[in-house]
């Protein structure tokens, strides 16, 4: 279990700290984009750049997945909604596979659609995986394997279920999950590292032969370990408790390296109430699943959105007393493709700014921080390239390019 001093220490220690050298620069702002494609997305769910430029994009709210070519501006759309060959159910993650091969993740079929570099929809695979229950080694539990990413080899990388067989044998939020990664080739899966997790809660109905779960997210300011991997398979867990970087070579060498020194921001109410309103706005693009085990036949239903009579989130109450130093979620840490590490920070309600990350390296040290311009999005990376969104009034996005060396050149 995570456990959180009081702030008051907290607070007292972090004054009298100077900010590392990084931190002592003004944020870079991000370079305006050398492309845009100006036909519009409803959410940007998974995207990879190929070696050619184009880039895929899955779109899960719309259902959609499309080759975008920047440089001639015009968009080919892959397969379409369905659970025949080449179509799919609800898109909602494009990995690495081998080569110029991707993987697009199927939460609506659970498996995986082969899109080859031609990008054109061919087989589908799902592993079979006995993955650990959250904890520890234990028994299977049912679980949506969604992967995080993949590395240049088409290893794919995951989390085990975010729940635990309890003692009666009912499912419970796990405090505790492990990074899971799966060899195609092999069909080996290997448990790498555990992380920190923020506890959700667990709705359970029905009995062992015919249990039904739904799984709630936690406070969005709960503490909670964020992790990505780099194409050669190094892996980077950024843990809440200090922020410090815990590293898994691609030899399997484990290293820590030093805490990354931050000043905590406490959560008023007026904190509160600007998460609360995130909360609500942010449900358009949530994914909802629920899994349901029918005598050893386990199924999915998963959807985007509460739907437009939804009534508002009921008000958390469980709040901590200062901010992580960073967001959790998949959106919270990406590994660039040069090595660096970017960490999406928590910043105070009353900066009316947009995204601000910390930009780390090899060595766990704060190289600068990159300040994001209000309504822009960051979606991914290619070779030398940033991609973000920019939402309009309605919520459409724009997807863009950004030149990395820019950034680079600002300092």
């Amino acid at each position: 279990m995570l456990t959180q001093p009081p702030v008051r220490r907290i607070v007292a220690v972090a004054a009298l700290l100077p900010l590392a050298a990084g931190a002592q620069q003004a944020p870079r702002a991000l370079p305006a984009p050398t492309a845009t494609f100006d036909e519009p997305f409803s959410q940007v769910s998974g995207l990879r750049e190929l070696s050619n430029g184009k880039v895929l994009v899955a779109d899960a709210r719309d259902k959609v997945v499309a080759l975008v070519d920047f440089a001639a501006g015009a968009m080919t759309k892959i397969g379409r909604e369905g659970s025949g060959p080449g179509e799919f159910g609800l898109p909602i993650r494009l990995v690495t596979g081998k080569g110029d091969e991707t993987y697009l993740f199927d939460l609506g079929n659970s498996r995986y659609l082969v899109i080859g570099a031609d990008g054109k929809p061919g087989a589908t695979f799902m592993p079979e995986l006995a993955v650990p229950a959250a904890g520890g080694p234990g028994p299977r539990m049912m679980s949506i394997n969604v992967p995080r990413t993949a590395d240049a080899r088409g290893r794919i990388y995951f989390e085990s279920a975010r729940f635990a067989q309890g003692a009666d044998g009912q499912p419970a939020p796990a405090d505790s999950v492990a990074i899971l990664r799966y060899d195609r080739d092999s069909k080996k899966l290997d448990t790498l590292l555990w992380i920190n997790a923020a506890k959700g809660n667990a709705q359970v109905s029905g009995g062992q032969g015919n249990m039904r779960v739904m799984i709630g997210q936690a406070n969005p300011l709960a503490a909670e370990d964020v992790w990505n991997v780099f194409p050669d398979g190094r892996v980077a867990v950024v843990r809440a408790k200090d922020y410090r970087i815990d590293w898994m070579l691609p030899n399997g060498e484990r290293r820590s390296t030093p805490a990354i020194k931050y000043t905590p921001i406490r959560v008023t109410e007026a904190e509160k109430k600007h998460e609360e309103d995130l909360r609500n706005r942010a449900r358009v693009n949530q994914m909802a699943m629920t899994m349901r085990n029918d005598n050893g036949r386990i199924s999915t239903q998963a959807g985007v959105g509460p739907g437009a009579n939804a009534p508002p989130l009921p008000p958390l109450t469980d709040w901590p007393e200062v901010k992580p130093p960073f967001r959790r979620g998949d959106a919270a840490v990406y590994a660039a493709p040069n090595g660096d590490l970017w960490v999406r920070r928590t910043t105070a309600s009353t900066d009316p700014r947009g995204a601000l990350f910390d930009v780390i390296g090899a060595d766990g040290k704060l190289l600068f921080q990159v300040r994001f311009p209000e309504r822009v999005n960051l979606v991914g990376f290619g070779k030398d390239a940033i991609y973000t969104t920019l939402a309009d009034e309605d919520d459409l996005l724009t997807l863009r390019r950004h030149a990395m060396n820019e950034i680079k050149l600002k300092g």
